[in-house]
């Protein structure tokens, strides 16, 4: 489900929060994307809980929502999601949706049937990392984690280093799930995990969508398809987890993005991975710097905001104390970066 989450992100970047709609047309189906994997070969989705997303590659695009909603069990589960019902047509029905790619911020080294429970693995560098992808790439960063001893992923929207999350409440009460349960390896790797690192700390938070929690009165009201149908408010929108939840709980993280070929946001001829505002065409590696905006016009990490230094100025009469206000009738100007635009402006004494 997060994987279908992080493409709805992707295909809505562009789109005002007030034209957004239930049940629209970019409200794609979970459902379709648990039961397309059927038709899809091992070879384009390799390892399952990183590489779902390259399912909308190689089919060409999904259900939406409106024609093949979530299904109830009788226990009120959405278990009985996974049975496969998809309508003869179901191919017909495929909304075009973009060519996705992922990048890799963590894998479990194990990678095997255990590996989606596996705990006590990530540090303060994938913590970075998952910021860094945020940041360039605008896109969604997915998380897998044991949420007390269900396997469950999340989507990673932003962060913020400046909030307190008084150490780590989610860590310490799965520590106490997993003692009960006689879950005792996720206890000692845990454990262990926090003595390398030094314990939890106290700062910073990623802001997570989640299908878990269901949101409050003022959310619309979902309903299930299948044989048991029942309804249920959609899922809360945005809520805080800690930086520690990544560190000790987790066991995959990677981005879902566009793919390379078409990060162009702002269509001026230039890559999310070559602009360093890829929502301004007026802002990439082929224009000129403009002096004095305070902006990195031409993206070569430099903001060219500089004065020109008293030594620097020398008149025909080799003295260096002159200022660019002196008289003078002759201006060389030297020790200036590559590429410098200069302007003078010459005013005239009047006798």
């Amino acid at each position: 489900m997060s994987t279908t989450g992080a493409a709805e992100i992707l295909m809505n970047q562009r789109t005002s929060f007030n034209d957004l709609r239930y049940l629209g047309d970019t409200d794609l189906s979970e459902r379709y994307l648990m039961n397309a994997k059927d038709y899809v070969p091992s070879f384009a989705t390799r390892w399952f809980l990183s590489d779902t997303v390259y399912a909308y590659n190689y089919l060409g695009g999904s259900m939406l929502d409106r024609d093949y909603p979530m299904a109830a069990d009788t226990d009120g589960t959405v278990a009985y999601s996974w049975t496969n019902d998809l309508p003869d047509d179901w191919e017909d029905q495929l909304v075009e949706t973009p060519e996705f790619e992922r990048t890799t911020i963590f894998i479990d080294p194990a990678k095997d049937a255990d590996s989606k429970w596996n705990v006590g693995l990530m540090d303060d560098t994938t913590v970075e990392q998952i910021k860094y992808e945020l940041r360039t790439k605008n896109a969604p960063v997915i998380i897998v984690y044991n949420h007390y001893l269900y396997w469950h992923s999340d989507i990673i929207v932003g962060y913020d280093d400046s909030v307190e999350t008084d150490g780590c409440p989610m860590v310490t009460s799965s520590l106490s799930h997993f003692t009960q349960e006689g879950h005792d390896e996720y206890v000692t790797r845990i454990e262990d995990h926090m003595q390398e690192l030094g314990g939890c700390t106290n700062m910073g938070v990623f802001y997570v969508r989640d299908s878990i929690y269901e949101g409050e009165d003022e959310e619309p009201t979902y309903n299930y398809g299948g044989p048991y149908p029942f309804t249920a408010k959609y899922s809360k929108r945005i809520f805080e987890r800690s930086y520690n939840w990544v560190k000790f709980l987790s066991n995959h993280a990677y981005t879902i993005h566009r793919a390379e070929s078409n990060l162009d946001n702002d269509t001026d001829g230039y890559t999310i991975w070559e602009d360093c505002n890829d929502y301004d065409q007026m802002i990439n590696p082929g224009v000129s710097e403009v002096l004095g905006n305070g902006i990195d016009d031409d993206c070569d990490d430099q903001v060219d905001e500089w004065t020109i230094p008293a030594s620097s100025i020398v008149s025909a009469y080799g003295s260096s104390s002159l200022t660019i206000s002196n008289a003078m009738n002759g201006l060389t100007l030297l020790l200036l970066p590559v590429g410098a635009i200069i302007l003078l402006r010459i005013s005239r004494r009047s006798k």
